[in-house]
């Protein structure tokens, strides 16, 4: 069976998320609420709360292609995250540091951008 570029991206991604729930001790369910979670961070980072931004943070938290931009920008920060990584094994400060790592990931000026470049003027042709 051959095998492409996405199916061995797809592959390393699962065995990066594997190694996140084994370094981290935590449940796949973990995983993903805290993926689900920082999502939300994001967005209410971008729009404030007391802003009038209440009808766009429930229109884009609820919008497949706003989940399809965060899950493709957590999965790099996963994989950036790990590079740094030596071990395989449960390391109990692994999972505090993650998420300060990822808390820091959501205040970048980068992640901002691409979220205007990519995912805002994607969503604005669309519509």
């Amino acid at each position: 069976m051959k095998y492409t570029k996405v199916d061995k991206r797809n592959s390393r991604n699962c065995q990066d998320a594997k190694k996140v729930m084994v370094m981290g001790n935590i449940t796949e369910l973990g995983y993903y609420l805290i993926k689900f979670e920082y999502g939300c961070l994001f967005l209410e980072k971008i729009l404030p709360e007391g802003e009038g931004n209440e009808m766009l943070y429930t229109y884009h938290s609820q919008n497949p292609n706003y989940w399809t931009w965060w899950n493709l920008n957590f999965t790099t920060f996963v994989n950036d995250f790990l590079k740094f990584e030596n071990s395989d094994e449960f390391d109990p400060v692994f999972i505090d540091d993650f998420k300060k790592s990822l808390f820091r990931f959501i205040a970048l000026s980068e992640t901002e951008n691409s979220f205007s470049n990519n995912y805002l003027k994607m969503n604005l042709s669309r519509n």
